[in-house]
Formats: C-alpha cells, sequence, structure tokens
C-alpha cells in the first residue's frame, strides 16, 4: 500500500480508506463513481470578509488573467476546461498570497459540464460552485473557505438562494470540509459504465 493510502488511512480510519480504494478500482475497471449533491442557503450565513488571515486574498478573477495565472501547470486546468468556462462566462475567484494565487474556485448560475458526458442546470436562484483547487502547500489553511466566502458574497449581490455543490462520495477531505462550511446533502447519485454505455443513476 502506498503513504498516500496509509496516510489517508490515518486520516479516515481503515474501513473509508478500502471503499475508496474499491470505488477507485471500480471506476478504473467498470466505470462506477457515487457523488453527493450538497447545498448551503444564503439565509443566515455569515459571508467571510475575503481576509481570514494575514497576507491572503480572494477575489474575482477575469478569465484571461486566470489563464496567464496558471500558465505554469501546477494548478490542474487544462486548454479544454479553459475555452468551455470563458465561452459559457462563468465567474473565477481567486486566492492570492503575495499575488502568488494558491486556489480558486468557479461558479455559475447557468448550465454547466459536470464532466465530458454529463451537463448539471443549475436550478433557478441558485450558483454552482465547481472546480475548486488549492496547492498543496496550503490545504488546511482554510483557502476553500475564503474561496465560498467570495461566492456568498455573489449570491448576495445578486439576491440568490445558495450555493449547490457536487463531491465524489469517496472523497472524504472534501466532504469533510462542505460539511464545515454549512452544506448539507440533499441527494446522492453515480455515474455508471463508460464510452456510449456511460449512465447517470439517482440514488436516494
Amino acid at each position: 500500500m502506498s503513504s498516500y493510502f496509509l496516510s489517508h488511512a490515518r486520516r479516515f480510519g481503515v474501513a473509508p480508506t478500502a471503499h475508496y480504494i474499491a470505488w477507485r478500482a471500480a471506476d478504473r475497471i467498470f466505470g462506477y463513481m457515487p457523488y453527493c449533491c450538497l447545498v448551503r442557503q444564503a439565509s443566515g450565513q455569515r459571508a467571510s470578509s475575503g481576509r481570514e488571515f494575514e497576507g491572503v486574498e480572494c477575489r474575482e478573477l477575469a478569465l484571461g488573467d486566470f489563464a496567464l495565472a496558471v500558465a505554469d501547470g501546477q494548478y490542474d486546468v487544462t486548454e479544454r476546461f479553459l475555452s468551455e468556462a470563458n465561452a459559457e462566462e462563468h465567474v473565477c475567484f481567486g486566492a492570492f498570497s503575495q499575488n502568488r494565487l494558491v486556489g480558486y474556485a468557479f461558479a455559475s448560475t447557468r448550465p454547466t459540464n459536470i464532466d465530458a458526458d454529463f451537463r448539471f442546470h443549475v436550478p433557478q436562484g441558485w450558483v454552482y460552485s465547481f472546480k475548486g483547487f488549492t496547492l498543496p502547500e496550503w490545504r488546511g489553511k482554510r483557502i476553500r473557505a475564503l474561496l465560498m466566502g467570495a461566492q456568498q458574497r455573489l449570491c448576495d449581490r445578486l439576491g440568490l438562494k445558495g450555493v449547490v455543490a457536487f463531491s465524489a462520495a469517496t472523497n472524504y477531505p472534501s466532504l469533510i470540509s462542505f460539511d464545515r462550511l454549512g452544506f448539507r446533502s440533499i441527494f446522492s447519485f453515480a455515474m455508471v459504465g463508460k464510452g456510449q454505455w456511460r449512465r447517470l443513476v439517482r440514488g436516494r
């Protein structure tokens, strides 16, 4: 077992780690990955000021500026994603430390691709939060909370009901983070199969 899985087991327990390994294997072989849909309502939530700790600032980014900031290849962004984001006018938020981009997240109120095969039609009055990323050395430092605060302010500005997001059911760090940010799971689904046989199956 790799050091990554050993670290995962120490943090989340042996059983959750075994589930994680099994799901990853099933997805590679058969095409199967379960997801949770999570929501956070705007009412009663306190939006972050954008400066949770000294030296870090969160702000909205023009997509052209974002493309320049991630040009060195360490930010998990493809040319296809940038092209779709530009064409569909997605909103990008970046977290900066001394003008260095340390994390980002996207938001949209328009139909948005979950992946190459499925498209999510955002419910009216909600904003979809997706494609969040934090540099490894900045993880665990509340970067996601900063970015969510910025998205919350977008909800307030547009008079929206709240934020909706998806997370793989095996992505325990992400689920823990969403829980701390006040999200709750409202339904689950799975992507099953490969190629032309791939389907989305609704859970609870």
